[in-house]
């Protein structure tokens, strides 16, 4: 045991004043006058024994409320079982994610109860002790220490913020905001997610900080949340057949039954379902889309799951899909097969040019280039092509007849005549219907086909070959982004074009050159949006407004690619309309990330192991978050003894009172 203020001991000194007014008050003679002297010797010796004891009684109640009065000013200390570390300032981390609207308590949830353990540290500490206070938002307060009364006053405005933070993140945004110096005291209150605190740190922990580990322990770490959300077809046509399907996954818990999902489109209720839910497992809902649809469709899906809830909403946009836009460059004015498997005008804004009669601007712009038996390719079409290829755009290539195509020179794409002196027809063999090419093409993947036949005149590459012939050689295959033939389409090289497969293959190669869909939804951690333009006016300045905000993101253009860069600690979840004046109209949506619905915490032997073996390391272990306080005092402050001291004296002053008024 320690004494805060040892110097108060030397009023132990004072000890000697009762046993002064002890000897020279009670010993004092006092004269007393009797009638009757009879029985005197009796009395007087009953009442001196009487006294003597009443006298040592109050005598001892003095010393002992004089002594414990001393030691009370002089606040013995029995020193904590461990060492806190020493410096003036605190760090603190703060985890404000969403996780943590979790319950730790009967209605108290994790951010409420990291309130409390914040102002219980801050009580522990010295009026004068600066702290330097981090939350996940990594806001501009915590760049300088601060007080306990700024600090306090900062914690009643704290909201939960959509960021997650690992280890990692949090630890070097600590080390830097330090200057890079030693001894740091770091508190670190946390759910401790063990989706979100990362992997075993690859930064090393200084041996000099003082890593104090406090964790909130959910009552329950049960959660439903969206995994995905996607449609059968990304290309979404008014009318045309369609499904909007959604994954969701229960976390833990003893699953549930017939939990009703709803789905807003624009505001409205469009239809509803229920689903049963495992634990531990995803489970799928799909929608039919037969519902009228704008242009931009707003969208929310909602399900009703206490007491995590902040993921019960989930948000995205359905765009219907504009025309793909399909150059064709042929060697001659006919009407080709091109022509007629893409005059869908709904789909398809299809136009054909002989080679010497072309709209350079309408070919830049396409989303596929069909390059239909050039014979030759002069300069200024081949640098056309390879600026087409170049950015992205899908790249269609029938060879012409003749043996060589003069001009094309494209780095990666490359026709080489066979070497069959009599080229005959083969049967190609049966598609795998595994290649992602080939994905939501067939309603199965055991489909039986009648294959087609053709003639080999070219060897194309052969890294990804979508058809072949049964000798292996390839007939279509797929370099980058560009799409090779063996053979023309003709009658006389090929019956591919009268095939079964031939309109599914061509209609799945111009959706997926459609390089840009617009997504249905971001999460709240991704740092760039991408949206599709076909044109921006004059207006140079994007805005992303809700109901609740208006965001101008920085941004810039890439092509055809308006990209924004978002600032995250800005957002909520939810969907922003793009305001621009050379848009014709447009909407991004924004959910928090899956990783903060995975409720899953650490243990305290497991937190231990991911930090290995380090001294400087401590886990508290709280199930009340009420007693924290008197835990991190009896822990790293010591145990205080004064009040102990103080009822004591107040005990045997009132003894000293009693003896003297009874007995």
């Amino acid at each position: 045991m320690t004494f805060l203020y040892p110097q108060f001991l030397f009023a132990l000194a004072a000890l000697g004043i009762p046993v002064i007014i002890h000897l020279f008050n009670f010993r004092k003679a006092r004269q007393v006058y009797f009638s009757s002297t009879q029985f005197l010797h009796t009395v007087r010796q009953s009442t001196s024994s009487k006294l003597k004891l009443k006298h040592l009684l109050v005598l001892l109640c003095r010393l002992l409320v004089i002594l414990f009065l001393v030691i009370t000013f002089s606040q013995p200390v029995v020193p904590g079982k461990e060492n806190m570390g020493e410096g003036e300032t605190a760090c603190i981390y703060f985890d404000n994610s969403m996780s943590m609207s979790n319950l730790i308590d009967n209605n108290v949830n994790g951010l409420e109860g990291a309130i409390f353990i914040t102002r219980d540290i801050i009580k522990a500490f010295p009026r004068n002790m600066k702290y330097v206070f981090l939350t996940n938002d990594f806001l501009p307060f915590s760049n300088s220490p601060k007080s306990s009364d700024d600090l306090d006053r900062n914690l009643s405005q704290l909201t939960f913020s959509p960021q997650s933070r690992s280890f990692e993140e949090v630890y070097n945004r600590i080390r830097s905001l330090s200057g890079g110096n030693s001894g740091n005291n770091i508190y670190w209150i946390s759910d401790f997610q063990a989706s979100t605190f990362g992997a075993r740190p690859q930064v090393r922990i200084d041996s000099t900080d003082h890593l104090y580990l406090i964790p909130l322990e959910f009552q329950e770490e049960t959660n439903v949340y969206v995994d995905t959300v996607y449609l059968d077809n990304p290309f979404l046509i008014q009318g045309e057949k369609n499904k909007l399907n959604i994954i969701l996954k229960l976390e833990n818990g003893s699953g549930l039954v017939d939990m009703p999902v709803r789905l807003f489109v624009n505001g409205l209720q469009v239809t509803n379902a229920s689903l049963n839910l495992e634990p531990g497992r995803s489970s799928r809902i799909s929608f039919d889309i037969n519902f009228p649809l704008q242009s931009v469709n707003h969208c929310r899906l909602n399900f009703d799951d206490f007491p995590v809830d902040f993921d019960n909403d989930y948000y995205f946009i359905l765009n219907l899909s504009d025309r793909i836009n399909i150059s064709e460059i042929k060697s001659a004015a006919r009407v080709t097969v091109i022509e007629k498997v893409y005059g869908n005008k709904e789909l398809f804004n299809f136009k054909s040019y002989d080679a010497g009669n072309l709209d350079y601007n309408f070919a830049r712009s396409a989303d596929l280039l069909v390059l239909n038996e050039l014979g030759t390719v002069d300069r200024n079409l081949m640098g056309l092509i390879r600026d087409f290829y170049d950015r992205g755009g899908t790249l269609f290539l029938i060879p012409a007849r003749a043996p060589v195509t003069a001009g094309f020179e494209l780095n990666g794409i490359r026709l080489v005549p066979t070497n069959d002196s009599i080229p005959t027809i083969k049967p190609l063999a049966d598609p795998d219907l595994s290649d992602p090419f080939f994905s939501e093409v067939f309603e199965s993947t055991s489909e039986r086909f009648s294959m087609p036949q053709a003639t080999e005149l070219y060897n194309s590459p052969s890294s990804n070959v979508l058809l072949k012939f049964r000798d292996g050689r390839s007939f279509l295959s797929k370099i980058n982004n560009a799409i090779l033939l063996s053979c023309p389409l003709a009658p006389e090289f090929t019956d591919f074009q009268n095939n079964a497969l031939f309109v599914p293959i061509m209609y799945r190669m111009a959706m997926l050159s459609k390089k840009s869909f617009n997504r249905l939804s971001y999460t709240m951690g991704e740092s760039l949006v991408s949206y599709r333009i076909d044109s921006l006016g004059a207006a140079p300045i994007t805005r992303l407004v809700s109901d609740k905000k208006e965001i101008i993101p920085a941004q810039r253009i890439s092509g055809n690619d308006l990209i924004l860069d978002i600032p995250k600690s800005e957002l909520d979840a939810g969907i922003y309309n793009i305001a621009n004046e050379g848009l014709p109209g447009g909407a991004v949506a924004f959910n928090y990330g899956k990783q903060e619905s995975v409720l899953k915490q650490f243990e305290e032997n497991e937190l231990m192991n991911f930090f290995g073996e380090n001294s400087n390391i401590r886990v508290f272990n709280i199930k009340d978050i009420n007693k924290f306080d008197q835990v991190l005092k009896d822990n790293y402050l010591g145990k205080s003894y004064w009040k102990y001291a103080l009822i004591l004296a107040m005990i045997f002053l009132l003894a000293e009172v009693l003896l003297l008024r009874f007995l």
